[in-house]
């Protein structure tokens, strides 16, 4: 998963943006969860009242993007379905 997935997945279902950032600039809301690249790491953070209070570091963009999901899922369940694992097909 890519930050363009998590920002077509936010418009896909009407998440207000003033409560997300993803690579931009900071959102307008009190509190709200943020994804960007910082050198070679990928960083979810949450921010509250323009202070960072929670802060993860991953190595990978994917990872990074299902942590932003899952607390995004905590308000709109209906997020959740793009965590679960892909069901494969038979003969995968």
């Amino acid at each position: 998963m890519t930050f363009a997935d998590v920002k077509r997945i936010m418009k896909k279902h009407d998440i207000w943006d003033e409560n997300y950032s993803i690579e931009e600039d900071k959102p307008l809301a009190e509190v709200a969860l943020c994804l960007d690249r910082i050198k070679d790491k990928y960083r979810f953070y949450i921010v509250e009242r323009d202070v960072i209070y929670k802060q993860y570091l991953f190595d990978t963009e994917d990872a990074a993007c299902k942590m932003f999901l899952t607390e995004m899922a905590l308000d709109s369940p209906e997020l959740e379905k793009y965590l679960r694992p892909e069901k494969k097909r038979r003969g995968d």
